[in-house]
């Protein structure tokens, strides 16, 4: 097992670590056991029925310190309405200040689970138990929580750091190849923006990463969230530098919205980051055979690199311009200078750009 510590320089109270391994679940059994507090799990309908018994009874079974709530699975479920609904059952089970909640699931649970940790009671601990690629390298650290709105993704939330994180290799050598290709993206992403060698690791091990080889699953995760780390302690609040995650974001998050979450938010990043590199290719920052590295390598792992036709290139434009890091209504972009440099985390981009762009990944 891999111990990863997040230390907030200028929030130290917000520290905690990520354990990364075989059997890691056994170690959350241990440290909830362990503390003074009541442990509500919230799965989704899904991740209860996989996970949720053994979870439970490694805790202690279902009893006066543990219970579990769950939801409808998929990203439509992630509204106020979903929020409302758990913290509604959670007053009806009798959780009150001396609850820990353990997001056991994806980024939707992860989400869901966060915002309701920061303001049930006014706020509770929480930890997240990411079942997914993209849940263990992404949305499980950093402590952004939230819910959508039919305006958008993300756009009401919290920043709420968990505990700890545990991530539990086995679950991800579990999922479904699509569920793979949807972690990789963000593991993609990571190299793009902060790591060249990184880049050319993914690049030499693709197929072995498909086939889940031993071992190389846990690198992936660990190289992924060493990254992820390095960023988020430095700026927390997302002031300026935790920006540069948001890479392919931008045009990704309007992509997944126009698409009612067809497209799930691993292909449609893929998407926003073929977009986006031709911005920065446009504007004379990346060298072509570069992006065309970047797209091979997004195909490779099984995501798409073509804006779908039935999404027109307005609509995604002004989408994005009701992102959460646009600012007086225009959208902020982060470009990319070379593979594993930025070449800056927030670029407004003019929209006859943005649309030459998208045409040219149709």
């Amino acid at each position: 097992m891999e111990t990863i510590n997040v230390l907030f320089e200028k929030n130290e109270c917000n520290s905690y670590s990520i354990f990364v391994g075989s059997g890691v679940i056994r170690k959350l059994a241990e440290d909830i056991k362990g503390l003074p507090l009541r442990a509500c799990i919230i799965a989704d309908n899904n991740t209860e029925r996989l996970f949720g018994k053994n979870i439970l009874g490694a805790i202690g079974g279902k009893s006066a310190n543990a219970g579990m709530i769950s939801f409808l699975a998929g990203e439509m479920q992630k509204t106020r309405e979903t929020k409302a609904a758990i913290e509604d059952s959670m007053i009806g089970q009798g959780f009150g200040r001396d609850t820990v909640i353990v997001a056991l699931g994806g980024g939707v649970v992860g989400d869901l689970a966060g915002f309701v940790a920061s303001t049930y009671n006014r706020g509770v601990p929480f930890v997240q138990v990411p079942t997914t690629l993209l849940a263990a390298v992404d949305s499980s650290i950093g402590g952004k929580t939230g819910v959508n709105t039919i305006h958008g993704k993300n756009l009401i939330g919290a920043f709420w750091q968990p505990r700890a994180v545990y991530v539990d290799v086995g679950f991800i050598k579990t999922l479904p190849d699509g569920e793979l290709s949807n972690g990789l993206a963000e593991v993609i992403k990571y190299a793009m923006i902060k790591d060249s060698g990184f880049f050319d690791f993914l690049e030499k091990n693709m197929k072995r990463i498909l086939k889940r080889e031993p071992g190389i699953i846990e690198d992936v995760i660990v190289g992924s969230i060493r990254i992820k780390v390095s960023v988020v302690v430095q700026d927390e609040k997302e002031s300026q530098l935790r920006k540069s995650l948001n890479y392919g974001h931008t045009i990704g998050h309007a992509i997944e919205h126009l698409s009612s979450y067809r497209l799930s938010h691993g292909q449609a990043v893929a998407i926003g980051m073929a977009v986006e590199s031709s911005i920065s290719e446009n504007m004379g920052l990346l060298k072509k055979n570069e992006r065309e590295r970047q797209n091979s390598l997004l195909m490779m792992a099984g995501l798409p690199v073509k804006v779908p036709e039935g999404i027109s290139a307005e609509d995604i434009i002004s989408k994005a311009r009701l992102d959460k890091k646009a600012r007086q209504g225009v959208a902020e972009y982060a470009l990319i200078r070379r593979i594993g440099e930025l070449a800056s985390s927030s670029v407004r981009v003019d929209a006859g750009a943005v649309r030459a762009a998208i045409g040219e990944n149709r």
